[in-house]
């Protein structure tokens, strides 16, 4: 199917090309994540763990301006 469009359009020589990348890459990315290794995800695991941690405080924190801003809205 993909080479008989390429044929038909012009600069089809583009779509097998494309098409070799965009199905390489989640192969490639698999390889990588294997290759990795288990220590490497587990600091990954860690540091987003912390990022968490800090972005759970930073909303709430925003969410609990917000909740006072709009109670003062109300009450006045």
């Amino acid at each position: 199917m993909l080479l008989p469009m390429a044929a038909a359009e012009t600069g089809g020589w583009l779509l097998p090309a494309l098409y070799a990348v965009a199905t390489g890459l989640p192969v490639a990315a698999a390889a990588w994540i294997l290759a990795y290794g288990a220590a490497g995800i587990g600091v990954f695991y860690n540091r987003m763990q912390r990022l968490q941690k800090g972005l759970t405080l930073l909303v709430g924190g925003g969410m609990i301006l917000a909740g006072i801003y709009y109670a003062i809205l109300l009450i006045s």
